[in-house]
């Protein structure tokens, strides 16, 4: 039993029609048809009711694709953590900027970081705003460089203040981020 077989078993489930299916795999309905009768054969079940201009499931078609949902369901969210994880702990951090004319200190802060850090790489993402937060709160950005103005309508982040010289403080933590 393959991946393919399963993706084109779904496909098949979900259409009901072998030749809808093939359009939606980009293949043929002969290679659908052939794919699900080895399929069925390697189980030992009918997976689907053949009729004249008519596909439905049967009890044993209908288990299956109830359960291959689920584990596609848990399979995704096993790719998605395993991208998580390997954002957390890979060696860049990916930084957010709306326009790099409005952030004068930032690239003195970023050769300074990076002399002290040679090992992690910095990504610069240029975006509008609104799209950076929807990076950051997606997880695809680590953090936003922006002009204080944009601070209030970051929710449930931390919010620093990065000043002249280097020196950093708490802006509206309660406010912006509750938990901490």
């Amino acid at each position: 039993m393959t991946l393919k077989q399963l993706n084109c078993f779904l496909t098949v489930a979900e259409t009901l029609n072998f030749a809808r299916a093939a359009e939606k795999l980009y293949t043929t309905q002969p290679s659908v048809t052939r794919s699900i009768k080895s399929l069925e054969e390697e189980l030992g079940v009918t997976l689907f009711s053949r009729h004249s201009r008519k596909v439905e499931l049967t009890p044993a078609g209908s288990y299956l694709q109830d359960e291959l949902r689920h584990m596609s369901q848990e399979l995704n969210a096993a790719i998605q953590n395993t991208q998580k994880i390997h954002n957390q702990f890979s060696n860049e951090i990916r930084i957010g900027v709306t326009d790099l004319m409005e952030l004068p200190y930032l690239p003195q802060t970023m050769q300074e970081f990076h002399e002290e850090n040679p090992a992690i790489s910095l990504q610069l993402h240029v975006k509008e705003f609104r799209e950076l937060v929807q990076a950051l709160i997606e997880e695809k950005l680590d953090l936003i460089y922006c002009m204080r103005s944009a601070v209030s309508t970051l929710k449930n982040k931390e919010v620093l203040l990065l000043r002249k010289g280097g020196s950093m403080s708490r802006v509206g933590a309660e406010k912006n981020n509750p938990q901490k």
